[in-house]
């Protein structure tokens, strides 16, 4: 079933099963051969660089990638996504972004008890700006922290999210907490 829903195309893998009411949430590498056909019927790349929390920050709408082109191995992705599997929640594979003939992918857990799987592409990409030094991720890794970054990177479950939005606040306070310490070293 192709449509819109707030900006972004979607293809729900419910319309493959014929509408059953049952777990439509695939294994991982089922889920994934679905998004590259619906990527390949929308144009997008099917080669899949595989974006984690650890990986992102953004600010109004431009979103710097530490070393994308390293984002190849599809692991984390898919412990993420068998983790949320094994939950009520329902699941999206989104693309976000091109880079060259890859498109840059994620996992996100979007909570709720319908145990569907949704794939999609943004209609408006992110900016998307590579950082290939380590200092100047850690500046901006820093400075992201003093802007509070964008809506959905403060609240989206995706890859390398700890398991709630309150742990992930907690996590990101260890975080800039450590980050702090080794700056004043």
């Amino acid at each position: 079933m192709h449509g819109f829903v707030r900006g972004r195309s979607i293809l729900t893998n419910a319309g493959l099963h014929m509408g059953t009411m049952d777990d439509v949430r695939v294994p991982f590498d089922e889920a994934k051969r679905l998004f590259q056909a619906f990527l390949r019927s929308q144009g997008w790349p099917t080669d899949l660089l595989w974006l984690s929390r650890d990986r992102v920050v953004g600010r109004r709408g431009t979103h710097w990638v530490f070393r994308p082109e390293e984002l190849t191995s599809e692991d984390a992705s898919r412990e993420f996504y068998e983790a949320a599997r094994s939950t009520d929640s329902s699941i999206r594979l989104d693309a976000v972004a091109q880079l060259g003939s890859r498109s840059i992918a994620l996992v996100r857990d979007v909570g709720g008890p319908s145990r569907m799987l949704n794939c999609g592409h943004l209609l408006d990409t992110w900016d998307l700006r590579p950082v290939s030094s380590r200092v100047a991720w850690a500046c901006l890794r820093a400075v992201s922290r003093l802007w509070g970054g964008t809506p959905f990177l403060r609240t989206a479950r995706f890859t390398g999210t700890a398991a709630s939005v309150d742990e992930l606040g907690a996590a990101e306070a260890d975080f800039y907490e450590r980050d702090v310490r080794r700056w004043l070293r």
